[in-house]
This record gives C-alpha cells, structure tokens and sequence, in this order.
C-alpha cells in the first residue's frame, strides 16, 4: 500500500468512533421531544461521516486495484473528499448504498418508535429488548423458524416480533395493532397486520389463521391483558402451541369478575406468573409492575389449517441496537476481497 493510501486508511479509521457514538441508541433513557431531536441531528450527522468513510474507503481500494481515476489521485483531507463524495465514482458501489440504507432504516424506526412514545397512546410501553429475547427464548421455537407462524396481538411499535426474527430469521410472523401510527410502523419494517382487535380475531374472521406460537404485552388497561390473553390461548393458538405473555399483577388483589374468573383460569392451568425486576419499564415512561409466564396448549397441532392469510413477505430482522462498528468491518471485509 502506498503512503498515499495508508494516510487515507488513517483518515477512514480515524472516524469509526465518531460514527460509532453518533449512531448508537439506547432504550434506557426515556424520550423527550428536545432527545428526540437531538438524536435525528446525531443520526444525520452519522449519516454524513459514514458516507466521507465508505468514500475514503473506496479511494484505498482503488490505490490497492491500481484504478484511481486520475482526478482523486491529489484527494489527502476529509474536506476534499467531502466535496466530491457524492459524484458517481462513489456512490455508485452497490455494498456502500446498501450499507447506508439498512442503517437510515435502523434509524428511522427507532425515531418513529420514540416519536410515538412521546404521543401517550393508550397502553404502548415497548418491552424492554433484554425481556423479549427472553420471552422468545422460553417459547423453545427451534431453529430458523420455516414454516411456523408467530402473532403478537398487541404489536405496538414490533419489539417483540423483532426479537423473534433476531432468533428465527425464516418465521413467519403476524402483527395485530390497533394504532394507526403503530400500523404504519410495522408495515414499514415489513410485518403484515391482519387485525386492529385481537378479540375480534377468529374463526371466520377473513384471513384468520391459527398461531403456532403467541406473544403478547396487551394493554392493562381496565384488566384488558386478562381478557386478551385468555382469547388468545383459548381461539387462536393452535394445539400443541405455546403461548408467552406480560401481564399485571392486578389480578392478585382485585375481587372483579375478570380478575377473579383469570385468578382461576391461571391456576387451572398450574400457571404462576413471575414478576419482572422493578422499574422494568422506566424507560418508556412508566413504573408499573408486571409479571411473566409462558405456558403450552394441550393437544396436537391440526393436520388441516385454517384458511390462512396471504404469507409474510418478510425483510431483514432489525437488531435490537446499531453495532455500527460491526457493520464497518464486515463492509471493509467485503471490499478487500471482491
């Protein structure tokens, strides 16, 4: 390599951590509308320091291929790369557009979700990723997940929909969400919503097909979760399926008809919730207590499925948080070797 190309080599590697600090995420801090906006600065901010380091990175190859066109064979700063970035020689490199793209869409979908926090909409508290990789985790899917369906009947923004294709990439999975803003969310990360109410999800509903697995972080409000739940397992879970859930605690202090009837409905499935650590949910705003359980549904899978709804055509799962240096090397390693 010449001294020309390690010198641009420094300059590409000199930018990783910025980029890194400016595209990474958290969900521990709960959103504000100043956050939110400050994050959308950080991230194109990002978004500009990624493209001058793919455009660095393509000149270093082509020192190594011996096919710098002679008009960027002068290019030493960031500031003279920066001003002939976007001319084709560049951007016409197929892994650079679509690395950029997958991170703009990592991106937007954690400022849409963020956004939507800061809406209030009635009962939409995300689960915490760490608890969603569990939740999937206990549900015992084997595999890619081909050929099996997946619902999550109060999809909200597709946090646990996302942890489920983390783990099963080839699953099959189906959104049920009563938000429009949420509905848009998930069609954009490519889920397809067959419902706006899971309790009007059923047999002779059009499309309706059987889950072989569920799960769910249903609404509290006015004992919702019990009522969801409960239809759930009982009118769309097929036989042999397993079905995993958040609910609250209330049912174990309150003397209400739904409460009560669920109190009942629990034990007779041997089922005893666990509680989730304190502050579980702190933030996306609220310190509500919630408990876990995961429980199977007796009998054999049916032979004969139900009619069933147009399959998923499913997108790329989305991780839980941008590993933005991962992203680079694999680019980097890609680049050298083709």
């Amino acid at each position: 390599m010449s001294n020309h190309a390690e010198t641009l080599q420094a300059l590409a590697d000199g930018l990783l951590p910025e980029i890194e600090a400016k595209f990474s995420f958290s969900d521990d801090i709960a959103p504000t509308r100043k956050r939110v906006e400050q994050m959308k600065n950080r991230f194109e901010d990002a978004r500009q320091l990624y493209r001058l380091f793919r455009a660095i990175e393509c000149l270093v190859d082509s020192y190594c291929d011996d096919g710098l066109p002679p008009e960027y064979a002068t290019l030493k700063t960031k500031a003279a790369i920066s001003r002939v970035m976007h001319e084709e020689f560049f951007t016409a490199n197929e892994t650079f557009t679509k690395r950029l793209e997958t991170l703009d869409k990592q991106a937007k979908y954690h400022l849409l979700e963020q956004s939507a926090l800061l809406e209030g909409i009635p009962g939409f508290y995300p689960t915490p990723h760490e608890i969603a990789d569990q939740m999937v985790r206990e549900l015992g899917i084997n595999g890619d997940g081909e050929g099996i369906t997946v619902l999550d009947p109060s999809a909200g923004s597709g946090r646990l929909l996302d942890a489920v294709l983390r783990a099963h990439p080839k699953i099959n999975v189906l959104a049920i969400e009563w938000n429009i803003t949420l509905q848009n969310l998930l069609k954009q990360k490519g889920y397809q919503v067959v419902a706006n109410d899971c309790l009007e999800y059923h047999v002779g509903f059009g499309g309706f097909q059987l889950a072989d697995y569920i799960i769910m972080n249903p609404p509290f409000e006015k004992s919702s979760d019990y009522k969801h739940v409960q239809h759930c397992f009982t009118e769309i879970l097929r036989g042999g399926g397993k079905l995993s859930a958040i609910i609250s605690p209330g049912y174990q202090h309150r003397s209400g008809k739904i409460e009560t009837a669920f109190k009942a409905w629990l034990e007779e499935h041997g089922i005893m919730p666990e509680a989730l650590p304190d502050g579980a949910f702190k933030s996306v705003g609220t310190g509500i207590r919630a408990l876990r359980f995961t429980m199977r549904k007796s009998g054999l899978a049916t032979s004969e499925p139900l009619e069933e709804a147009p399959p998923v055509k499913l997108k790329e799962p989305k991780p839980a948080t941008v590993n933005i240096i991962r992203a680079i090397k694999i680019d980097r390693e890609f680049w050298h070797i083709h």
